[in-house]
């Protein structure tokens, strides 16, 4: 009999380790499962089974912590058994927490979906020079086409840009590769918005003597409702902000920008940027020359 209570709670254990990770999946790959299930289901049904996935989960949970709660072990002694429900009765809320949280954000975060799969994508074109010029609204298929182009046509000798900005995510994701592998940037005639990091981030980033830069807060091409879409607003402000600090922009500047919404900039010119230590100087010239 003492065996038998051993094997079930280790089964039941088991369970729960399995429960544990299966949640940590949901939540934290969010985005990668939906978009994997989009292209069979469509994005409303992909959105619809991650629910019912995540609410399953935590139904499951609820029938290992009622198991765990009856067992004789922890009837008796409370012990291993006493844990394990406490453990899997946390598993249980936090996971209605996060599914509920899901399901009151899900017409935040289909607005924001369409809305992303509705912006264009930016132009690259090799240059004679050896440099990649890159113009227009920076896209969800930034980081895809810029390493195409680069398997294509690359290495480059720099990375030439004019663009009015677009999706911050996309942007910083361009401007850390740009900053791991220490790309010369140039900016022709403006770099507005989600633009600016991608800039910022060269070692070696120069602009045309008229270029100018743009600055203001991250926002959505939507409007917000729920609590969490907001908190995922303010995660990447911060990310932004941070990234921004990480390379000498002064608070000043950032304080500056955060008064200045989607449809207003506060404009910086090339040359206030050297000044500021923020590129490395101004040049003349048309792109690839």
């Amino acid at each position: 009999m003492p065996e038998e209570r051993a094997r079930s709670l280790t089964l039941l254990l088991t369970g729960l380790a399995l429960l544990a990770g299966l949640s940590w999946l949901l939540n934290a790959h969010q985005p990668e499962i939906v978009a994997a299930l989009r292209p069979t289901t469509g994005l409303l049904a992909a959105m619809a089974l991650h629910i019912l996935a995540l609410v399953v989960v935590m139904l499951l949970g609820l029938r290992l912590t009622v198991l765990l709660w009856r067992h004789p072990v922890r009837r008796r002694t409370g012990g291993a058994a006493g844990l394990l429900f406490l453990l899997s009765l946390c598993l249980v809320i936090y996971q209605a927490a996060n599914a509920g949280a899901y399901l009151l954000a899900s017409r935040d975060l289909y607005a924001i979906t369409l809305a992303t799969d509705a912006s264009p994508d930016a132009t690259m074109r090799p240059l004679p020079s050896g440099n990649l010029l890159i113009t227009g609204t920076l896209g969800p298929g930034l980081m895809r086409d810029f390493l195409a182009a680069e398997a294509a046509f690359g290495p480059f000798a720099a990375v030439e840009i004019s663009s009015p900005g677009g999706l911050v995510v996309h942007a910083l994701e361009l401007a850390r590769h740009v900053e791991r592998h220490g790309l010369t940037v140039i900016v022709r005639d403006e770099c507005l918005s989600a633009c600016v990091p991608i800039a910022l981030a060269s070692p070696r980033a120069y602009a045309e003597k008229d270029a100018v830069f743009g600055f203001h807060r991250v926002s959505t091409p939507v409007e917000l409702h729920s609590d969490m879409a907001g908190y995922t607003l303010e995660v990447t402000q911060i990310e932004m902000a941070d990234f921004l600090r990480r390379h000498r922009v002064p608070e000043s500047l950032l304080e500056e920008a955060a008064r200045h919404g989607a449809d207003t900039l506060h404009l910086v010119s090339a040359r206030d940027m050297v000044e500021m230590g923020l590129i490395s100087g101004t040049l003349m010239g048309s792109p690839g020359s």
